[in-house]
Protein backbone atom coordinates (compact mmCIF):
# COMPACT_ATOMS: atom_id res chain seq x y z
CA UNK A 1 0.00 0.00 0.00
CA UNK A 2 2.79 2.29 0.62
CA UNK A 3 4.42 1.73 -2.37
CA UNK A 4 1.32 2.24 -4.25
CA UNK A 5 0.51 5.37 -2.01
CA UNK A 6 3.62 7.14 -2.89
CA UNK A 7 3.38 5.93 -6.98
CA UNK A 8 0.35 7.94 -7.06
CA UNK A 9 1.87 10.92 -5.72
CA UNK A 10 4.61 10.91 -7.99
CA UNK A 11 2.13 10.47 -11.08
CA UNK A 12 -0.06 13.75 -9.71
CA UNK A 13 3.15 15.45 -9.66
CA UNK A 14 4.32 14.45 -12.79
CA UNK A 15 0.57 15.42 -14.59
CA UNK A 16 0.66 19.13 -12.41
CA UNK A 17 4.30 19.35 -13.94
CA UNK A 18 3.16 18.48 -17.69
CA UNK A 19 0.14 20.75 -17.24
CA UNK A 20 1.98 23.44 -16.03
CA UNK A 21 4.74 23.10 -18.14
CA UNK A 22 2.93 21.33 -21.61
CA UNK A 23 -0.09 23.16 -22.33
CA UNK A 24 -2.72 21.92 -24.62
CA UNK A 25 -3.24 22.94 -27.75
CA UNK A 26 -6.08 23.39 -27.50
CA UNK A 27 -8.36 23.50 -24.03
CA UNK A 28 -12.28 25.60 -23.93
CA UNK A 29 -11.73 26.44 -20.56
CA UNK A 30 -8.79 28.28 -21.44
CA UNK A 31 -10.85 30.71 -24.41
CA UNK A 32 -12.95 33.31 -23.97
CA UNK A 33 -16.07 33.25 -26.01
CA UNK A 34 -19.65 34.35 -26.97
CA UNK A 35 -21.74 31.81 -29.24
CA UNK A 36 -24.88 33.19 -29.81
CA UNK A 37 -27.98 32.87 -32.04
CA UNK A 38 -28.25 35.88 -34.71
CA UNK A 39 -32.01 36.79 -35.84
CA UNK A 40 -32.15 40.03 -37.87
CA UNK A 41 -30.15 42.43 -35.45
CA UNK A 42 -31.05 40.55 -32.33
CA UNK A 43 -29.22 38.29 -29.88
CA UNK A 44 -30.01 34.73 -27.57
CA UNK A 45 -26.82 33.25 -25.89
CA UNK A 46 -25.81 29.58 -26.94
CA UNK A 47 -22.88 29.39 -24.74
CA UNK A 48 -20.47 31.27 -23.09
CA UNK A 49 -16.84 30.83 -21.44
CA UNK A 50 -15.39 33.85 -19.30
CA UNK A 51 -17.49 36.45 -21.43
CA UNK A 52 -17.37 38.91 -18.98
CA UNK A 53 -13.66 39.64 -19.73
CA UNK A 54 -12.81 42.57 -22.11
CA UNK A 55 -12.60 41.41 -25.58
CA UNK A 56 -9.11 42.73 -27.87
CA UNK A 57 -10.50 44.75 -30.47
CA UNK A 58 -7.88 45.07 -32.64
CA UNK A 59 -7.84 44.24 -36.86
CA UNK A 60 -11.71 43.49 -35.58
CA UNK A 61 -12.28 47.20 -36.27
CA UNK A 62 -11.16 47.36 -39.74
CA UNK A 63 -14.34 46.47 -41.35
CA UNK A 64 -16.00 49.71 -39.99
CA UNK A 65 -12.95 51.62 -40.53
CA UNK A 66 -13.46 50.51 -43.71
CA UNK A 67 -16.93 51.32 -43.63
CA UNK A 68 -16.22 54.79 -42.15
CA UNK A 69 -13.55 55.75 -45.13
CA UNK A 70 -16.20 54.33 -48.03
CA UNK A 71 -18.60 56.53 -46.69
CA UNK A 72 -16.42 59.03 -46.61
CA UNK A 73 -15.41 59.64 -50.09
CA UNK A 74 -12.30 56.63 -50.19
CA UNK A 75 -11.83 55.07 -53.78
CA UNK A 76 -12.18 51.41 -52.76
CA UNK A 77 -9.70 50.69 -56.02
CA UNK A 78 -6.68 52.88 -54.70
CA UNK A 79 -3.55 50.73 -53.96
CA UNK A 80 -1.52 51.09 -51.32
CA UNK A 81 2.07 49.12 -51.40
CA UNK A 82 3.01 47.29 -48.09
CA UNK A 83 6.51 47.06 -47.58
CA UNK A 84 8.84 44.05 -46.46
CA UNK A 85 9.65 46.06 -42.87
CA UNK A 86 11.54 43.90 -40.18
CA UNK A 87 11.88 46.99 -38.28
CA UNK A 88 9.62 45.87 -35.03
CA UNK A 89 9.79 49.66 -33.56
CA UNK A 90 8.29 51.23 -37.03
CA UNK A 91 4.33 51.71 -35.77
CA UNK A 92 3.25 51.53 -39.27
CA UNK A 93 4.44 48.29 -39.86
CA UNK A 94 2.41 45.67 -40.85
CA UNK A 95 1.99 42.68 -38.89
CA UNK A 96 3.80 40.35 -41.30
CA UNK A 97 7.25 42.10 -41.65
CA UNK A 98 7.50 40.04 -45.52
CA UNK A 99 4.64 42.97 -46.31
CA UNK A 100 1.59 42.32 -48.53
CA UNK A 101 2.25 43.96 -51.59
CA UNK A 102 0.02 46.55 -53.25
CA UNK A 103 -3.51 46.18 -52.12
CA UNK A 104 -6.76 47.85 -52.53
CA UNK A 105 -9.26 48.19 -49.56
CA UNK A 106 -10.75 44.88 -50.19
CA UNK A 107 -7.51 43.31 -50.45
CA UNK A 108 -6.48 45.18 -47.06
CA UNK A 109 -9.72 43.62 -45.20
CA UNK A 110 -9.04 40.16 -46.40
CA UNK A 111 -5.21 39.84 -45.74
CA UNK A 112 -6.03 42.43 -42.48
CA UNK A 113 -3.30 45.06 -43.71
CA UNK A 114 -2.27 47.47 -41.01
CA UNK A 115 0.07 49.34 -43.45
CA UNK A 116 -2.73 50.13 -45.59
CA UNK A 117 -5.44 51.75 -43.03
CA UNK A 118 -2.87 53.36 -41.17
CA UNK A 119 -1.89 54.84 -44.20
CA UNK A 120 -5.09 55.99 -45.38
CA UNK A 121 -5.78 57.51 -41.85
CA UNK A 122 -3.11 59.71 -41.68
CA UNK A 123 -5.06 62.06 -43.50
CA UNK A 124 -8.66 61.27 -41.94
CA UNK A 125 -9.58 63.85 -38.59
CA UNK A 126 -9.55 61.12 -35.63
CA UNK A 127 -11.66 63.25 -33.85
CA UNK A 128 -14.36 62.81 -36.42
CA UNK A 129 -14.10 59.11 -36.94
CA UNK A 130 -14.35 58.21 -33.40
CA UNK A 131 -17.46 60.47 -33.19
CA UNK A 132 -18.90 58.85 -36.35
CA UNK A 133 -18.13 55.47 -33.84
CA UNK A 134 -19.53 56.79 -30.98
CA UNK A 135 -22.88 57.84 -33.50
CA UNK A 136 -23.76 54.23 -34.63
CA UNK A 137 -21.46 52.12 -32.66
CA UNK A 138 -21.56 53.70 -29.00
CA UNK A 139 -18.16 53.67 -29.18
CA UNK A 140 -16.25 54.42 -25.40
CA UNK A 141 -15.68 57.61 -24.62
CA UNK A 142 -12.49 56.67 -22.81
CA UNK A 143 -11.03 54.79 -25.23
CA UNK A 144 -9.46 57.36 -27.78
CA UNK A 145 -8.46 57.71 -31.23
CA UNK A 146 -5.16 59.58 -30.66
CA UNK A 147 -2.86 58.25 -33.99
CA UNK A 148 -3.96 56.45 -37.43
CA UNK A 149 -2.86 52.98 -36.02
CA UNK A 150 -5.56 53.74 -33.41
CA UNK A 151 -8.00 53.85 -36.16
CA UNK A 152 -8.09 49.67 -37.21
CA UNK A 153 -7.71 48.60 -33.56
CA UNK A 154 -4.24 48.76 -32.84
CA UNK A 155 -2.50 50.31 -29.35
CA UNK A 156 -6.21 51.17 -28.11
CA UNK A 157 -6.30 51.87 -24.17
CA UNK A 158 -8.63 48.94 -23.45
CA UNK A 159 -10.84 46.37 -24.80
CA UNK A 160 -14.21 46.09 -25.32
CA UNK A 161 -16.97 43.85 -23.55
CA UNK A 162 -17.50 41.06 -26.00
CA UNK A 163 -21.45 41.72 -26.41
CA UNK A 164 -20.26 45.25 -27.44
CA UNK A 165 -18.33 43.99 -30.57
CA UNK A 166 -21.05 41.31 -31.65
CA UNK A 167 -23.50 44.29 -31.65
CA UNK A 168 -21.53 46.64 -34.00
CA UNK A 169 -21.03 43.79 -36.02
CA UNK A 170 -24.76 42.81 -36.18
CA UNK A 171 -25.70 46.47 -37.03
CA UNK A 172 -23.08 45.97 -40.15
CA UNK A 173 -25.00 42.65 -41.40
CA UNK A 174 -28.36 44.84 -40.86
CA UNK A 175 -27.21 47.94 -42.92
CA UNK A 176 -25.81 45.51 -45.55
CA UNK A 177 -29.15 43.40 -45.44
CA UNK A 178 -30.81 47.18 -45.95
CA UNK A 179 -28.87 47.85 -49.05
CA UNK A 180 -26.38 50.18 -47.84
CA UNK A 181 -23.73 50.20 -50.03
CA UNK A 182 -20.85 51.05 -48.10
CA UNK A 183 -22.01 48.30 -45.39
CA UNK A 184 -22.48 45.59 -48.29
CA UNK A 185 -19.06 46.11 -49.85
CA UNK A 186 -17.58 45.67 -46.82
CA UNK A 187 -19.38 42.35 -45.52
CA UNK A 188 -18.84 41.18 -49.52
CA UNK A 189 -15.19 41.75 -48.58
CA UNK A 190 -15.50 39.67 -45.51
CA UNK A 191 -17.13 36.72 -47.28
CA UNK A 192 -14.00 36.33 -49.18
CA UNK A 193 -11.57 36.11 -45.66
CA UNK A 194 -10.80 32.47 -46.41
CA UNK A 195 -8.25 33.74 -48.80
CA UNK A 196 -6.59 35.43 -45.72
CA UNK A 197 -6.32 35.79 -42.48
CA UNK A 198 -9.32 32.76 -41.68
CA UNK A 199 -8.08 30.34 -44.48
CA UNK A 200 -6.75 27.84 -42.43
CA UNK A 201 -10.10 28.04 -40.24
CA UNK A 202 -11.75 27.79 -43.70
CA UNK A 203 -10.40 24.82 -44.72
CA UNK A 204 -11.16 22.59 -42.01
CA UNK A 205 -14.87 24.31 -41.74
CA UNK A 206 -15.32 22.94 -45.20
CA UNK A 207 -15.55 19.67 -43.92
CA UNK A 208 -18.29 20.18 -41.58
CA UNK A 209 -21.68 18.95 -42.21
CA UNK A 210 -22.71 21.22 -39.67
CA UNK A 211 -21.74 24.38 -40.78
CA UNK A 212 -21.59 26.51 -43.47
CA UNK A 213 -19.11 30.16 -43.80
CA UNK A 214 -20.98 33.35 -43.80
CA UNK A 215 -17.94 35.68 -42.98
CA UNK A 216 -15.25 36.14 -40.78
CA UNK A 217 -12.76 38.48 -39.22
CA UNK A 218 -9.73 37.99 -37.09
CA UNK A 219 -7.98 40.53 -34.79
CA UNK A 220 -4.79 41.00 -32.70
CA UNK A 221 -3.35 42.79 -30.19
CA UNK A 222 -0.40 43.05 -28.07
CA UNK A 223 -0.73 41.71 -24.50
CA UNK A 224 2.52 42.25 -22.43
CA UNK A 225 4.28 41.38 -25.46
CA UNK A 226 2.58 38.30 -26.35
CA UNK A 227 -0.50 37.96 -28.99
CA UNK A 228 -3.99 38.63 -28.04
CA UNK A 229 -6.22 37.00 -30.58
CA UNK A 230 -9.79 37.49 -31.52
CA UNK A 231 -11.98 35.74 -34.08
CA UNK A 232 -15.60 36.90 -35.36
CA UNK A 233 -17.76 33.80 -37.01
CA UNK A 234 -20.79 34.51 -38.87
CA UNK A 235 -22.51 30.63 -39.95
CA UNK A 236 -25.17 29.12 -40.48
CA UNK A 237 -25.65 25.87 -38.69
CA UNK A 238 -26.99 23.65 -41.10
CA UNK A 239 -29.50 21.39 -39.47
CA UNK A 240 -31.53 24.07 -38.36
CA UNK A 241 -30.22 27.03 -40.51
CA UNK A 242 -30.29 29.46 -37.61
CA UNK A 243 -27.60 32.12 -37.65
CA UNK A 244 -24.65 31.96 -35.63
CA UNK A 245 -22.44 34.89 -34.16
CA UNK A 246 -19.50 33.59 -32.35
CA UNK A 247 -16.81 35.97 -30.87
CA UNK A 248 -13.45 33.93 -29.14
CA UNK A 249 -10.41 35.19 -27.98
CA UNK A 250 -7.46 33.89 -26.01
CA UNK A 251 -3.89 35.35 -24.55
CA UNK A 252 -1.16 33.99 -26.43
CA UNK A 253 -2.68 33.16 -29.58
CA UNK A 254 -2.98 35.34 -32.89
CA UNK A 255 -6.42 35.67 -34.34
CA UNK A 256 -5.73 33.36 -37.44
CA UNK A 257 -4.99 30.64 -34.83
CA UNK A 258 -8.38 31.58 -32.24
CA UNK A 259 -10.31 31.06 -35.81
CA UNK A 260 -9.09 27.76 -35.78
CA UNK A 261 -9.53 27.05 -32.66
CA UNK A 262 -12.69 28.56 -32.18
CA UNK A 263 -14.19 25.52 -34.00
CA UNK A 264 -14.31 23.21 -31.20
CA UNK A 265 -16.72 25.23 -29.77
CA UNK A 266 -19.00 25.15 -33.02
CA UNK A 267 -18.60 21.00 -32.98
CA UNK A 268 -19.44 21.04 -29.35
CA UNK A 269 -22.23 22.68 -29.88
CA UNK A 270 -23.37 20.78 -32.99
CA UNK A 271 -22.89 18.08 -30.85
CA UNK A 272 -24.82 19.11 -27.84
CA UNK A 273 -27.98 20.24 -30.21
CA UNK A 274 -27.56 16.78 -32.04
CA UNK A 275 -28.24 14.87 -28.29
CA UNK A 276 -31.21 17.64 -27.27
CA UNK A 277 -32.98 16.64 -30.29
CA UNK A 278 -32.39 12.83 -30.24
CA UNK A 279 -33.83 13.60 -26.45
CA UNK A 280 -37.40 15.25 -27.88
CA UNK A 281 -37.68 12.05 -29.74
Amino acid sequence: MEYNFRAAVNLNLILTLLLLFCPPLFSKEKMSYLLTEYNEGAFRILDAKNSKALAPMGSLLKPFAAWYLLENGADPHNKIFCPINHNKKDPRRCWTPAGHGAVDLEQALIHSCNFYFANVFVAQNLRTYQDWLSLHFQWPKNIPMLKSENAYGFDLKSGLPPAQILKMYAALIEESKRGNPYASRVTQNLEHICQGTFKEACDELRTSRDFSFILGKTGTNESGQRPFGAALYFVEYIPTKMKILLLAYERGRTGSQVAKDAQEILKEYAKQDKKRRNNRR
